[in-house]
């Protein structure tokens, strides 16, 4: 991880007592949008239990940007290598090399413990061609973090491809030799609307961003903290594990 020194919460913060940290999202003014709140609130939280589970050892941040999940990794692994597209729309202050992930890693074999693949899958032409690159960078009994939207609109056009069922998801893991740990389908058709309007309502003058996050925030409030529904997910994740 390059500027060490320098990284500062972005998108995800963690406060309060070390034994019970609470999340906070956004952690910097400005860094999430307000039609967004609902989403990235989720999947926070979908990380934070799966990386205090999963994550050990040299984690690969796969599409790092200005590494807005570190707050919920760092203390579980013993180092960070970052890697982002050149043309990439987000800062890249911590990205230790820049590569195409549809052409491959440019990283030796068995290298990683875990490997974060975050917001990225659907923005890959060639998602089976990564996820076999990651198989081969991972060491046995290494795991893959992963999310990637489902009933979500086109983002960072003309680089949004594909959006992946959690079937479609198990699938691909078992062609590319991971064993599937958990494919969790996230949100249902409450987020999903809140997140619709959430993104409707910020787009409105004066008042807009504001309502924004309080809807979605009452969303959040009313639902379980990981509503699941196999029906309409607002978006999927998975844990995927190299055999032994």
């Amino acid at each position: 991880m390059r500027n060490p020194d320098q990284w500062k919460p972005t998108k995800v913060a963690l406060a309060g007592p070390a034994h019970r940290p609470v999340l906070r999202v956004p952690a910097e003014p400005g860094a999430l949008g307000a039609g967004s709140t609902l989403i990235a609130t989720l999947v926070a939280r979908w990380y934070q239990a799966a990386l205090a589970t999963h994550a050990r050892g040299l984690l690969l941040d796969l599409g790092c940007g200005a590494m807005p999940y570190r707050a919920l990794y760092a203390a579980h692994v013993s180092d960070v290598i970052g890697t982002d597209w050149p043309q990439s729309l987000h800062r890249q202050p911590h990205a230790d090399l820049f590569c195409d992930l549809n052409a491959g890693v440019p990283l030796r074999s068995s290298l990683a413990d875990t490997v974060l693949l975050a917001d990225v899958l659907e923005h890959l032409y060639r998602p089976q061609a990564l996820l076999a690159e990651v198989h081969r960078v991972l060491r046995p009994g290494g795991k893959l973090l992963l999310n990637t939207p489902f009933m979500y609109g086109v983002h960072e056009a003309p680089h949004d491809y594909y959006r992946y069922t959690p079937h479609a998801l198990r699938r691909m893991a078992l062609d590319a030799g991971f064993e599937p740990v958990a494919v969790d389908a996230i949100g249902g058709s409450p987020c999903v609307l809140a997140d619709v309007a959430g993104k409707l309502l910020n787009g409105l003058p004066l008042a807009g961003p504001t309502l924004a996050r309080a809807l979605q925030r009452a969303i959040l409030l009313a639902l379980p903290p990981l509503p699941r529904s196999d029906g309409s997910p607002l978006f999927v994740a998975a844990v995927l594990r190299k055999p032994t």
